[in-house]
């Protein structure tokens, strides 16, 4: 009920999806699953989840727990395979109802053109996420912070990958030259003075 003078009644009803598909990429896998199942049960639908295929035991063992946990069989499911085949099916098959997917935008709207008609989805795509240090910031909590984000780079979605800040800012140049990126395939982050 409102409290609105004109005696105007506002409700909301709950009404779940059914069956909600999901695919999420390899980085942070328990948080990932756990956003993307969480909210699907929480409003009364069914999961089926693909992880990445660098990921799949974590998935299978957080599906795993939900079970132990009491969830009935079949409301959350875990998808591992590398056959793409297969994970598109999830896109296109008529009993999906809403389909969630984080990961690169070229994936992501590639597998939304295939949607079965009305499908509804939500898209998370990382990207170019940069970051300007201006002149006269605190120097260490600026220099702190991006030594941070670009630890991190391209892991997070959610933090810069690129910074571009004041050359007179001798500690951010100094922490941002030091970072060590382990895997050749992603020195995309950058540091720009």
């Amino acid at each position: 009920p409102s409290s609105e003078p004109d005696g105007q009644l506002n409700m909301v009803l709950k009404q779940p999806y059914g069956v909600v598909g999901c695919i999420v990429p390899w980085n942070y896998p328990i948080l990932l699953l756990a956003w993307k199942i969480a909210p699907a049960l929480a409003a009364g639908n069914t999961v089926v989840i693909k992880p990445a295929e660098d990921t799949p035991l974590s998935c299978m063992r957080f599906v795993q727990i939900l079970r132990e946990a009491g969830l009935p069989p079949g409301w959350c499911q875990a998808l591992v395979t590398s056959d793409l085949a297969a994970a598109e099916a999830l896109v296109t098959d008529l009993r999906v109802a809403f389909f969630s997917f984080i990961g690169s935008a070229r994936v992501g709207w590639m597998l939304r053109s295939k949607l079965a008609p009305g499908t509804r989805c939500a898209l998370e795509h990382g990207g170019a996420a940069p970051v300007v240090v201006l002149q006269g910031q605190r120097t260490m909590s600026s220099a702190e912070s991006l030594a941070l984000m670009l630890a991190q780079c391209p892991q997070a979605t959610t933090m810069g990958d690129r910074t571009a800040g004041s050359s007179g800012n001798p500690r951010m140049v100094e922490l941002g030259n030091g970072i060590v990126v382990n895997q050749p395939r992603w020195n995309t982050c950058a540091l720009t003075t």
